[in-house]
């Protein structure tokens, strides 16, 4: 649990999360230092309030695991960044599922991304009952049938492709796949200002760099503006969040 939970933390603030070593102190002893969450069962001492004139029992409670997991506060700059701690981050997810086809493959991409040497990560949310979110979409479909110019031909001929596929015993999960690339924060000076500000180029090129290399696996549509940078990066960290910002995809398990 602590080597997990330190794992989360340092896929959000990694400047602020310090990796556990022994080192020997001034007596001569062996002690162990770096960042450790305070877990149920931990000993720990009572907060002091010195301002408070009596006590109150969150003083000897336990600090939130969720304000362990993410120290720093997190600043929104635009609606494709977002600022936690000393590192920007510029999440992408995908909205339309990579084709089967003979194209570029998982692994491609993967050699891809880091062929480009930024630092990535991907997150990929699978569940259940992959044609529940299409109800609405083959109903609309089918009464829309004589529209031609609209592609509900193509929407009705998928779904039902996909439920011949359940049909056949054949899993269809709902997938949601999420993106993101981060760098340190870099702040600069502009002539006659007093203010520093953040330099975001460095940022935006990973960020255009990352969603051109996803759109060549196997003809992916990914989107960039999430809207809420601050969701889509915690999205694509590791186990901080239950859901994800991705668009719910069907996708058969062959």
């Amino acid at each position: 649990m602590v080597a997990a939970s330190r794992a989360m933390r340092k896929s959000v603030d990694p400047s602020f999360t310090f990796d556990q070593k022994e080192v020997i102190n001034q007596d001569g002893k062996l002690e162990t230092v770096g960042w450790r969450p305070i877990l149920p069962g931990d000993k720990i001492m009572p907060a002091v309030r010195r301002k408070m004139p009596e006590k109150k029992i969150f003083d000897g409670m336990l600090p939130n695991f969720g304000w362990q997991l993410i120290p720093r506060t997190a600043q929104e700059i635009n609606d494709k960044t977002v600022l936690i701690g000393d590192h920007l981050y510029a999440p992408v997810y995908v909205d339309v599922m990579p084709a089967i086809t003979y194209g570029v493959t998982f692994n491609s991409l993967c050699n891809e991304l880091n062929r480009s040497r930024m630092p990535w990560r991907m997150s990929m949310l699978i569940e259940g009952d992959g044609l529940s979110s299409f109800g609405l979409k083959k109903m609309f479909a089918q009464l829309l049938w004589f529209s031609t110019k609209t592609n509900n031909g193509l929407v009705r001929r998928g779904i039902s492709n996909l439920e011949m596929l359940e049909s056949n015993d054949i899993a269809i999960s709902q997938v949601r796949i999420c993106f993101a690339t981060w760098t340190k924060a870099e702040y600069e000076f502009r002539k006659d200002d007093t203010e520093a500000y953040l330099n975001l180029d460095k940022i935006n090129y990973q960020r255009i760099n990352l969603a051109n290399i996803v759109k060549t696996w196997e003809g992916a549509e990914v989107i960039e503006a999430t809207g809420d940078p601050l969701d889509g990066t915690l999205s694509s960290a590791l186990s901080i969040k239950r859901g994800s910002i991705g668009t719910k995809m069907a996708a058969p398990f062959i």
